[in-house]
């Protein structure tokens, strides 16, 4: 993966707007797919997203450490 920040799936990670997103995946062309997270809990009917990988952590930071499946 390129550079030096691991994202794994259940991971969340929060933007500068307060957007808290759960990773969901990262595939084999290195794009992580997440879901908007709300309340904790990842919001009923929301698309999910996806992203570069680069891109992703230039604009999340990561909230929580644990894993969750």
């Amino acid at each position: 993966m390129p550079g030096n920040i691991e994202i794994k799936r259940g991971q969340s990670f929060q933007d500068g707007t307060g957007l808290s997103v759960r990773v969901q995946e990262v595939d084999a062309s290195h794009r992580v797919h997440f879901s908007v997270v709300q309340d904790g809990e990842i919001e009923r009917g929301g698309q999910p997203g996806e992203m570069s990988y680069f891109a992703f952590v230039q604009r999340f930071t990561r909230i929580e450490s644990g894993e969750r499946a």
